[in-house]
């Protein structure tokens, strides 16, 4: 196989994934949980849908995002250029990756302060991500 359509295929699967992982964040941040407070059943739901096939869903997505971002680097040659700009990049989003995947697996992500570090973790992650489009070798 071509590794340049492996790093194609790699890419689509990668941004679908995350799209779709950004997406159940926003559309619960933003509507969902709002909604369900001033019900007053938020810890309901969120109870339930840690317990259903949606938490299993979203296991395999978060892990998904970051295995596919790793070989899509290693497909498009990020580790023959570490020690540049670009590989700087690679690692760090890699790291808060990693990161942002085991503090929200974990449940840390949910609220409060645990909610922010994520959050900000993932912001850093994202802006890496863009900061790469523009170092590629």
């Amino acid at each position: 196989m071509d590794m340049h359509l492996l790093m194609i295929g790699l890419q689509v699967v990668h941004v679908g994934m995350a799209s779709f992982w950004l997406g159940t964040i926003v559309l619960s941040d933003v509507f969902l949980w709002p909604a369900m407070q001033a019900m007053g059943l938020k810890t309901q739901v969120q109870q339930g849908l840690l317990r259903g096939p949606l938490a299993k869903t979203m296991y395999v997505v978060a892990t998904g995002t970051v295995l596919t971002g790793y070989l899509r680097g290693w497909a498009g040659g990020a580790f023959d250029h570490l020690y540049s700009l670009y590989g700087v990049f690679f690692v760090l989003a890699g790291l808060l990756g990693v990161f942002a995947t085991v503090w929200w697996l974990c449940g840390r992500a949910r609220a409060g302060p645990g909610r922010t570090v994520w959050l900000c973790s993932m912001a850093g992650m994202f802006l890496l991500m863009i900061g790469l489009r523009f170092t590629a070798p």
